[in-house]
């Protein structure tokens, strides 16, 4: 039960890893794409 609970954890961490990279890409592509449009 323990590692089920761990790895439960462990994949609800990746899931937050990648939302805040994706979120993070997404805000230096916009910044780039407005940037260059000044």
């Amino acid at each position: 039960i323990a590692g089920g609970v761990g790895m439960y954890l462990f994949e609800i961490l990746i899931q937050v890893l990648q939302a805040y990279v994706f979120t993070l890409l997404t805000a230096i592509y916009i910044q780039g794409s407005l940037a260059e449009s000044h």
